[in-house]
């Protein structure tokens, strides 16, 4: 994909690679060996600001470094738009440093977290511009989004709390579960059910949620293969209008496209960690031998190492086709993005299999990234649609256009 890139593109890509190389890698080794989950939910100080979790395997100081280094090389607050205060790079270059950031395990994402970004740009009012989107825009707040619940992941329809009309507000009610942030930043965008009937269609809204609203707790971190997520109860929370994130009950379609967004970043950066899982099975395949011959001259290796490539080279030029039509204009993006994260998170999962199977009991070891890249590409066939629902969800699509 990178032969066909303007010199601008190329020219960030190279930027993002060598931070990478230079800050997240050599970092990978130890990284590895901090992951001890705490299930006790973090508390804030009164004038804290987190923009990655605090009990993650990286020290606040590291990461913290990291952010201040990606700054310096110029890959600080890439995709706002230079009205707000930022770059203003489209959507093909977005992904092209999405993509090298993917080659490590490391979980690091730049400021601001894009898809509540672009939510916000969409659908907030002159006053949540003021309060929410310019401070996420110059990295002086962070958000994350509070959506699945207990009964409802890829099927969002399917959520449960409410959010019932009060004098001067909203009451809701209801709780989330294996949610991300919940318990450092500084806002939450969530989604609750106003209208029952209605559904989809004029019966969800979201809300803006600021940390220490009363009525919002944070039970517990449930640890899972990778990180803790959180579990949330909401009982009587009160939100001011104020806090009506869009209009009232026309809250999924603005959801969907953030979801859009979300699922063509988990392609990109399954592009990333593809491409060194094969660097790694080539290296190997050289240098490893069994019964006197190298690893690269048995059959099924070779096949390994191919059948990897035809597919990274596919799901390239799928990424590279919505990119270009999302930078054309085409706002409406979720068939394409949806088939898209399917094919990628279960081509670099696939990949990263071969691999541990490759390095036989170094691959299973922390002497290598590569179970930690596993671990967080299983994930990716859940995690925003889970595989499944993209294959049903883009039938149903197929069948209504005919």
């Amino acid at each position: 994909m990178a032969t066909c890139e303007t010199q601008e593109t190329a020219a960030l890509r190279a930027r993002t690679r060598r931070f990478v190389e230079e800050h997240l890698i050599p970092y990978e080794y130890e990284y590895v060996r901090n992951e001890v989950v705490d299930e006790t939910p973090y508390v804030l100080g009164p004038d804290e600001h987190c923009f990655y979790d605090p009990k993650g395997a990286a020290p606040p100081d590291v990461y913290t470094g990291w952010v201040e280094a990606a700054k310096r090389d110029g890959l600080g607050g890439l995709d706002v738009p230079r009205e707000y205060g930022g770059q203003g790079i489209g959507f093909a270059q977005k992904m092209a440093v999405i993509e090298e950031l993917g080659r490590t395990p490391i979980w690091f994402r730049l400021p601001p977290d894009a898809p509540n970004l672009h939510w916000l740009i969409e659908s907030a009012n002159d006053d949540q511009r003021e309060r929410y989107l310019l401070p996420l825009a110059r990295g002086e707040k962070s958000s994350w989004i509070n959506l699945t619940e207990e009964a409802a992941g890829s099927d969002v329809a399917g959520i449960q709390t409410t959010a019932v009309k009060a004098e001067g507000g909203w009451v809701l009610n209801g709780s989330k579960k294996w949610v991300n942030g919940s318990d450092y930043v500084d806002f939450r965008l969530i989604m609750a059910v106003t209208d029952r009937d209605k559904g989809t269609r004029g019966g969800m809204t979201a809300f803006i949620v600021d940390r220490d609203t009363p009525g919002f707790e944070v039970v517990r971190r449930i640890p899972t293969i990778t990180t803790a997520l959180q579990e949330v109860e909401i009982k009587d929370m009160f939100l001011s209008d104020a806090q009506v994130l869009g209009e009232v009950g026309w809250g999924f379609a603005p959801l969907t496209n953030r979801l859009s967004v979300r699922r063509m970043e988990i392609v990109a950066s399954s592009i990333g960690t593809t491409k060194r899982v094969l660097e790694m099975m080539i290296e190997r395949a050289k240098i490893r031998k069994t019964f006197g011959h190298p690893l690269a001259e048995r059959q099924t290796i070779r096949n390994w190492i191919a059948d990897s490539w035809v597919k990274l080279y596919a799901v390239e030029q799928v990424l590279r086709d919505i990119t270009e039509r999302v930078d054309a204009g085409q706002r409406d993006f979720r068939l394409e993005a949806g088939a898209a994260k399917m094919l990628a998170s279960e081509m670099v999962y696939e990949a990263i299999d071969r691999a541990m199977q490759l390095h036989g009991a170094l691959g299973m070891s922390k002497d290598t990234p590569l179970e930690l890249f596993w671990r967080w590409t299983r994930i990716t066939r859940v995690a925003e649609g889970a595989s499944e629902i993209q294959l049903d969800v883009t039938a149903r699509e197929l069948l209504k256009r005919g």
